[in-house]
């Protein structure tokens, strides 16, 4: 018993938490609009959107409601997609690595208007490979990327949503 409460006071004097952190107390009901892209790749934001939608599902401290229903609403950018050669890949070898980009930033909005939080950028990324095949291959694997940086992204945004002070 006594190890036992030992470790608690070890770990609660260092402001470690155990479970989930939570949203803002006024914030029950959170809405997620569509992802707003200034014609940087409509499916890449679509991507994004359904990441962060699924992430929200996930976390018990809100639930995801449509606009007129919500307590605030998640208004989302997509600033960025790119891909590239990861850094150090030799383009040269049979199967070269790519890395897939994704950057966003989100602003939360209260339903009276005011904005409760915002980030700065949010980069997500994902490797993927480029083997010999056709071209409609190298596509799948990159919009699979993109799919992989999109969750990244979301994962990200929660984290940085429910443990802002």
């Amino acid at each position: 018993m006594r190890i036992f409460l030992l470790i608690f006071v070890l770990f609660s004097g260092c402001a470690y938490t155990m479970g989930y952190g939570h949203f803002p107390d006024q914030i029950k009901k959170l809405a997620v609009p569509p992802v707003t892209e200034d014609g940087v790749d409509i499916d890449a934001a679509a991507l994004l959107g359904g990441a962060i939608r699924r992430a929200v599902t996930r976390h018990p401290s809100a639930d995801l409601v449509s606009v007129p229903k919500a307590d605030a609403r998640l208004q989302i950018t997509l600033l960025d997609v790119s891909g590239s050669l990861a850094p150090m890949a030799d383009p040269g070898l049979r199967a070269a690595q790519y890395r897939a980009r994704v950057t966003m930033k989100a602003v939360l909005i209260h339903r009276d208007g005011r904005t409760l939080w915002r980030t700065s950028r949010i980069i997500g990324q994902a490797d993927y490979l480029s083997v010999p095949d056709d071209i409609e291959a190298l596509e799948g694997r990159h919009k699979t990327a993109l799919k992989e940086a999109s969750d990244s992204a979301a994962e990200q945004l929660m984290t940085a949503l429910v443990y802002q002070r």
